[in-house]
């Protein structure tokens, strides 16, 4: 298998990738790899990122209504967020982060934040993606 280039968009093209692929909050300063087996390459498309690099970006994302933040785990999950409680979610460090990232047990109670796309954070990530491809 042969390697592309890794290639390093913006934050905000990241945050709607893995929210287009509703991922997880704590996924999404990782990187995010795209492999073409019938070409036998890969691009890393999306570096690993700090919280702090992606928490300002996420919260203008929240705030335009391009994204929302669910709750994965629970007894009423999968429930959406309102915009009050995913900006709470967003500001504290540890939602960022599995259990065993922060070198914890597995805690049950724990829950597991996703993001997802609204109808215009659908456009949000069409117009970054066509932006991406065109470097």
């Amino acid at each position: 298998m042969t390697y592309a280039a890794d290639v390093d968009h913006a934050s905000r093209y990241q945050l709607l990738d893995y929210a287009n692929e509703e991922g997880f909050l704590s996924d999404d300063r990782l990187p995010l790899t795209i492999i073409y087996r019938g070409e036998g390459r890969r691009i890393d498309r999306h570096q690993e990122r700090s919280v702090e690099e992606l928490r300002a970006e996420l919260e203008e994302l929240l705030r335009a209504g391009h994204l929302e933040l669910y709750e994965a785990t629970g007894r009423d999950a999968p429930r959406t967020l309102s915009l009050d409680e995913a900006l709470a979610v967003a500001a504290d460090d540890r939602n960022w982060y599995t259990d065993k990232a922060l070198g914890e047990p597995a805690d049950e109670h724990r829950p597991i934040y996703g993001l997802f796309l609204t109808d215009s954070g659908e456009e949000e990530h069409q117009q970054e993606q066509e932006r991406a491809n065109r470097t």
